[in-house]
């Protein structure tokens, strides 16, 4: 079965049609939100009605899922739809539901408290995974009806390294701490996976990371085998760094500050503010991570993958180990590892574009 796309009513998960787009893109990705488009030829043998009752909305209760063989790959909540009278045709632009996240507080049930002495949500000694599924949860607080999400996670209460104070006053946004959490030293991949049920019910699974998420590991063989093509890496030390400091909240000499630092032969600095967390911890696990990550300079590989080859996409999720045999007499040769950190493709092809990270 090749690729095949379903619209569903975003609040109660309904399968409501299927469709068939004449071009577009899809896209999925660990740790961040992802975005697409379609475009629905009309009019000739195909009944508008349908899709005039799918998409002459102007609210987000519809929701496009791209399958492989069955199994979503991306999924995206239709924020604009575009008609062209001339063409006749319709263009719908989406967000994957992890923008849910990005229209969401921390302020809880009772609202903005910011003005009163308990206006905070706050967490000592938790685990990455534990703040993810908080976060995750307290999104669902709203002060009045329609703040369900359909989303299921882990445990909220498990130990581990993190502090974290999210005060009303400073306004916090769900997915901008989400992005905050997972940029620190250690923090947790998070992965929002549609499921669809045994009705076709689509709802999500929160995936996240003790760091790292994972899922099997697979074997390419470049001399045997062509289901990846297009290889290619960059190196980039723009942002190489040997002293990192991340400034905090306060004002002049009572402002919070931590650094992190390694030896070097050339000094090189990065300065980060990080003015929403008034822990110590906090801002230490950041600029820890971000010299690890300006350690080397960054390393990007990028290559696509036949949806139908095999191994293919059927084998292929957000987290696998690609493990890849490059022959000898090229510039890279024998077995290198790479995680899959992104996917993306078009509708007129089976070849998908992988984003990975040197593991």
């Amino acid at each position: 079965m090749p690729f095949t796309w379903h619209v569903h009513d975003t609040s109660t998960g309904e399968r409501l049609m299927d469709v068939e787009p004449v071009s577009g893109s899809w896209e999925s990705k660990l740790n961040g939100v992802a975005s697409g488009s379609a475009v629905f030829q009309l009019g000739g043998t195909v009944d508008v009605v349908p899709y005039r009752a799918l998409f002459n909305v102007s609210d987000w209760s519809r929701t496009i899922v791209t399958c492989w063989n069955g199994r979503p790959v991306a999924d995206g909540v239709i924020k604009k739809t575009d008609w062209d009278m001339d063409t006749d045709q319709i263009t719908v632009s989406y967000d994957s539901y992890r923008t849910m996240l990005s229209r969401r507080t921390t302020f809880g049930s009772d609202g903005y408290t910011g003005h009163q002495a308990n206006n905070y949500f706050m967490f000592t000694d938790q685990s990455g995974r534990s703040l993810a599924n908080n976060l995750v949860w307290v999104a669902q607080q709203g002060p009045r009806a329609g703040y369900d999400l359909r989303i299921s996670y882990g445990t909220r209460s498990e130990s581990g390294p993190f502090d974290r104070d999210y005060r009303d006053y400073n306004g916090v946004v769900v997915e901008e701490a989400m992005q905050e959490l997972t940029d620190s030293e250690g923090g947790p991949d998070v992965e929002l996976r549609p499921v669809l049920s045994g009705r076709d019910v689509l709802s999500w699974e929160l995936r996240a990371g003790n760091p790292r998420l994972s899922h099997g590991r697979v074997d390419f063989h470049l001399g045997d085998q062509h289901a990846l093509t297009g290889i290619k890496r960059s190196r980039d030390a723009g942002r190489l760094a040997s002293q990192v400091y991340v400034l905090g909240p306060g004002q002049e000499r009572k402002k919070l500050w931590a650094e992190a630092s390694r030896s070097a032969s050339m000094g090189l600095d990065v300065i980060e503010s990080m003015t929403d967390q008034d822990r110590q911890k906090a801002l230490q696990q950041r600029a820890n991570s971000l010299l690890a990550t300006y350690r080397t300079g960054v390393e990007q590989w990028s290559m696509s993958l036949i949806a139908s080859a095999s191994p293919g996409l059927s084998s292929v999720y957000l987290g696998t180990v690609l493990r890849v045999f490059f022959p000898s007499g090229r510039l890279v040769s024998g077995w290198r590892e790479f995680r899959v950190i992104g996917m993306s493709g078009s509708v007129s092809t089976d070849s998908v574009a992988l984003t990975v990270e040197v593991v």
